[in-house]
């Protein structure tokens, strides 16, 4: 029997076998099925994707298509367009990226009208609806954004192989981590390229659009220091039947939120939450929640397992170690407690909107209370004195300084009346032998 089909077999057996248990009972089974090689890891994936879309879409009428994007069997080589390719307007330079839903490349306009580079995402499979419809709305939600920190849409449309392409600014630069990195950058510019994202983000919730797939390689900062906000091919827009459908699962599991990850519905929770998974790496060098094994991780996001802080031991190994040289201690306390509340399990418990978690981010930076710390008047006074260090410096001092007049002064008011005793106990002994004399 041939190979994939074999494979193919084995994944839609092992589907009608978990597809009707509840979450508990099907990660039990995963855990069986990894550990006793019971498929091979790119099928156990596979499995696991389907098993999470099996209330969005008819999987079984599907699962050839689903199957052959995992398998190899479509168009995967990165390269596939050559240099001079035609694309509408453009010609093709050379591949630039390569993701599982397309291959971008680096094109210039040729049709000698201005000069332009831009950057073409065009399909890496065989065309069916659902490919098509993905595009589609991609094409469609990328026109309603217009922002500073968003890739804007250029144009979109087929290729003459009928395959879809989508025409977008070209953005020079770096993924937000390797920015970070080579530039040595500190806390704050970290956390300031942080709510450049959240302004992107915000802007794309208040047009009622979820990203869904916020991770460091879809965020680009250009030379100028500019975030860009790259790939909204699953962004999908919000509605009331959206909230009433399951989330897709085409997404990167590692900044996933918990309620994409068991397949419930998404919302601008979900992209706060992998935009906060984004941020503790930036700030930490760290995953919030590690684990080499991809159910455990998933299990520990599901739970609200986090490694905080005061958790860490030296066995610990950082995914970025380039960016975990902030110190502990300037981490603790604050900005940890932002992030916990960010990366909260619960949905409801995590920030009202992106932009508050971005507005506590600068609190944290300007010194002023955070709304991820439960509030108190201690709290604030320590809060308004770490704002104003040379003020309250100098109240301790004219404190000090009241202080030490007054209790000069009630010493020298002492002494005076000490001596007018004395003075008056000596006119009294003389007036006394005055008398006996």
């Amino acid at each position: 029997m041939n190979e994939n089909k074999k494979n193919i077999e084995d994944v839609e057996y092992w589907f009608s076998e978990l597809v009707d248990l509840d979450d508990k009972s099907r990660i039990k089974q995963l855990q069986v099925i990894q550990k006793q090689h019971l498929l091979s890891a790119k099928d156990l994936e596979l499995l696991t994707e389907l098993l999470a879309l099996d209330n969005t879409t008819d999987v079984l009428e599907h699962i050839n298509t689903l199957t052959t994007s995992f398998s190899g069997n479509s168009s995967d080589d990165p390269g596939h367009l050559g240099e001079g390719f035609q694309v509408g307007a453009y010609s093709i330079i050379k591949s630039i990226g390569h993701g599982g839903m397309g291959t971008v490349y680096l094109a210039k306009r040729s049709d000698g009208t201005f000069e332009q580079q831009v950057a073409i995402k065009v399909s890496n499979f065989n065309i069916d609806q659902v490919v098509q419809e993905r595009f589609n709305n991609e094409r469609k939600i990328l026109a309603q954004l217009t922002h500073p920190n968003i890739a804007h849409l250029i144009d979109g449309g087929m290729t003459i192989d009928n395959q879809a392409y989508l025409i977008m600014e070209y953005v020079d630069g770096l993924s937000i981590t390797k920015y970070c990195i080579e530039n040595h950058l500190g806390l704050s510019h970290r956390i300031k390229l942080i709510q450049q994202v959240c302004d992107a983000v915000s802007l794309a919730h208040r047009q009622l659009i979820l990203h869904r797939d916020l991770k460091p390689d879809n965020i680009f900062v250009n030379h100028d220091g500019h975030v860009k906000l790259l790939d909204f091919g699953i962004a999908k827009l919000i509605d009331e039947e959206t909230a009433l459908k399951t989330a897709t699962q085409v997404m990167t599991k590692n900044y996933a939120s918990p309620e994409q990850i068991q397949g419930l519905p998404a919302s601008t929770q979900s992209d706060l939450f992998s935009l906060a998974v984004v941020a503790f790496e930036l700030i930490t060098g760290h995953h919030p929640f590690p684990s080499r094994n991809s159910l455990k991780r998933e299990q520990n996001v599901i739970s609200g397992k986090i490694l905080k802080i005061t958790q860490r031991n030296s066995q610990e190994v950082a995914v970025y170690p380039e960016l975990a040289d902030i110190v502990d201690s300037t981490i603790q306390g604050d900005l940890e407690n932002i992030l916990l509340k960010a990366l909260s399990p619960e949905p409801d418990k995590r920030y009202e909107t992106v932009n508050a978690f971005s507005q506590d981010l600068q609190n944290f930076l300007l010194n002023r209370p955070v709304l991820a710390r439960k509030p108190s008047t201690a709290y604030s006074v320590y809060k308004w004195i770490q704002r104003h260090k040379s003020v309250a410096a100098l109240a301790v001092i004219t404190a000090v300084t009241l202080i030490g007049s007054t209790v000069f002064s009630f010493n020298k008011a002492n002494q005076a009346l000490e001596q007018q005793k004395i003075a008056e106990q000596q006119r009294e002994v003389a007036e006394e032998q005055k008398k006996i004399s």
